[in-house]
Order: C-alpha cells, then sequence, then structure tokens
C-alpha cells in the first residue's frame, strides 16, 4: 500500500500492525487515543522496525507530496503560503545562507562526491556519522570508514530529489 495518504508506504495489512499500534497508541479510558512520545525508548525501538531514519526536508517534503495528492508537480505549485512546511516543499531550507568555501574546501567537498558516488552512497552518508550529533539519540549502525569525515570538507551536502520513491 503506497501513495497519498502514506508516503512512508507503511503496510497496515501486515499482520504486525496490532502490536505495533498497541505499542505506539495508547487508548484512554474515555475511548480517545493519543501517541506516545517518539523519544521513549521503547517507542523508538518500534519506530525502527518501520521507518527509517531520514532527514527532516525529506519528510518534509513527503509530507507535502501526500497533501498534494501524492503529485510531486502539485506540491511544487503549491500556493499554500500559510503553510508552516510550504517553504521548505522542495526539500530545501530558503533560510539557510550559503556556506562560503575555500578553493581548498571546494576541491575536498568534490573529492567526498566523486568517492560517494563510487561507492553507490548519496553524499549524505559521507558526513559526520549520526551518532555524533548532539540531537540524535539512537546508536550508530555504521563501523566503515566512510562514516568519517575527512577534514576540511563540506559533511552535509544537499542532494537532489528524485521522485516519491527516493525519500
Amino acid at each position: 500500500m503506497s501513495g497519498a495518504g502514506n508516503p512512508l508506504n507503511y503496510d497496515y495489512r501486515d499482520p504486525r500492525h496490532v502490536e505495533r499500534y498497541a505499542k505506539l497508541v495508547v487508548r484512554n479510558p474515555d475511548g480517545s487515543t493519543e501517541g506516545q512520545d517518539p523519544r521513549a525508548a521503547d517507542v523508538v525501538e518500534v519506530l525502527r522496525e518501520f521507518h527509517d531514519p531520514v532527514p527532516l526536508l525529506r519528510v518534509i517534503r513527503a509530507k507535502c507530496i501526500d497533501c498534494s495528492g501524492g503529485s510531486e508537480s502539485e506540491a511544487r505549485k503549491c500556493t499554500a503560503i500559510g503553510c508552516a512546511l510550504w517553504p521548505y516543499r522542495m526539500a530545501s531550507n530558503p533560510f539557510r545562507t550559503p556556506r562560503e568555501m575555500t578553493e581548498e574546501q571546494r576541491e575536498a567537498a568534490a573529492a567526498n562526491l566523486a568517492i560517494a558516488r563510487a561507492r553507490g552512497r548519496s553524499p549524505s552518508e559521507t558526513g559526520t556519522p549520526a551518532s555524533q550529533h548532539g540531537n540524535y539519540p539512537g546508536k550508530n549502525e555504521r563501523t566503515d570508514s566512510a562514516a568519517t569525515p575527512v577534514p576540511g570538507t563540506v559533511a552535509h551536502a544537499q542532494e537532489p530529489t528524485t521522485g516519491h520513491g527516493g525519500f
């Protein structure tokens, strides 16, 4: 099951859905429901079963495409400027000032990009491991040398979105 309303392709027919749902959603005595705090340790483990950690701008892009009926072109044409996600709908941050780099830094970044492409990885996978970021509560699963950036390089290069399946 995929498309609008399910941008992460969650399979609601999966027999484990009921078990996951019970761990992620609390049913109150009055019959109402509320979602667990996704930062709770036991909840994080359940989330990892069917959600891959992805960059936040890609998540926003996925939501915008979902809101646009699954159409990338409609997300691009969106005129709902009052929406909090509207400025980020193209998976970029328009408020971010461009980083000024020296020629040496540009060359090092280009070399890292070439290495990443040769390995079949996206440029963002060659940056600082997520576990070394102060805001990441999980563990870094990677152990290869690509997880360590080369000094003086760009650690977080933007990559183009390629469509609904490329999140």
